[in-house]
């Protein structure tokens, strides 16, 4: 690491593969990087540390972030890529990001995401969040004085219909990304009862989020794991009204949980009405894929 740090290196990829947390020695604090990637390390920079300044690309997996009061504000102006899974200490840093376009977290954590430490979110194009973290990502976008009009794709795992947090928060974001192309849900494999599903679902039946066109950009709609809920099934249909330009819905039922009976049942959503003339929609069965085309019809194919 010495040699690499006196060689100006631009781009690292440090992989320990020992059982052991590697911590990342002193020099490493003095290379102009524009691309690193840690796994399995431990980061603890000294007082006078403020981040890489030229890093572009960051990738942090199963990396303790050890920052005291002083280094955790991290200075990275030209940051365009930020990808964390599986670290701990992140959560507590600020990091200055304005060029920041897209953010990848999967740390499976039920800590807060404090998005006002991190970047005015304005070039942001690609969200991929653990659902952990929606409800601070979503409050976050709508504070701010400009709606992150650069967004056009959104990937949220663990996401559960069941979650009245979630879902609310999910139409908080959605209300404000204006220009979003892609929405892409994996939910939740664990399918709790549908005790309370009734009032999440007059929500959306309600004036609140019968606003059509308020998707105007949207083009295509992907759900993986769907148990075809009460209010899943009306969360696509909500869908179906709010986006005159989608394209395409991929829905992939979840093979665990989802029934012939309730297949049946989630094959009603290819009679949904929609606002989008163009649109295709694909349900992802066990044994076969529904297809509806843009003239209403109904295949089925192996």
């Amino acid at each position: 690491m010495l040699l690499l740090s006196r060689k100006g290196v631009t781009d690292l990829t440090l992989r320990n593969q020992s059982n052991a947390l590697y911590k990342l020695p002193s020099c490493m604090n003095d290379i102009e990087l524009e691309g690193l990637s840690l796994f399995n390390c431990i980061f603890k920079p000294p007082c006078d540390f403020r981040g890489f300044h030229k890093l572009k690309n960051l990738t942090l997996l199963q990396v303790v972030l050890e920052l005291n009061d002083v280094t955790s504000f991290l200075w990275m102006p030209y940051l365009m890529n930020l990808q964390v899974r599986a670290c701990t200490g992140f959560p507590d840093s600020k990091l200055y990001a304005p060029r920041l376009s897209e953010i990848f977290f999967l740390t499976m954590t039920t800590e807060n995401l404090e998005l006002s430490h991190f970047m005015d979110c304005l070039k942001l194009k690609t969200v991929i969040l653990v659902s952990y973290y929606l409800k601070s990502f979503a409050t976050e976008a709508e504070r701010l004085p400009a709606y992150p009009n650069s967004l056009n794709a959104i990937t949220l795992f663990e996401f559960d219909f069941d979650d009245e947090d979630q879902i609310f928060s999910l139409l908080q974001l959605l209300r404000v990304s204006l220009n979003l192309d892609v929405l892409h849900l994996v939910l939740s494999l664990k399918k709790k009862t549908d005790g309370m599903e009734v009032n999440i679902v007059n929500h959306f039946e309600g004036p609140a989020y019968r606003t059509l066109g308020v998707l105007h950009k949207l083009q295509r709609l992907i759900v993986k794991n769907f148990h075809g809920s009460k209010i899943e099934m009306f969360f696509v249909k909500f869908i179906f009204v709010s986006a005159p330009l989608l394209l395409k819905t991929v829905i992939h039922e979840d093979a665990e949980s989802v029934d012939e009976s309730q297949s049946l049942k989630i094959s009603e959503l290819l009679g949904f009405p929609r606002a989008s003339p163009k649109l295709k929609m694909h349900v992802n069965r066990r044994s076969n894929t529904s297809i509806l085309t843009p003239d209403g019809s109904s295949q089925v194919g192996g």
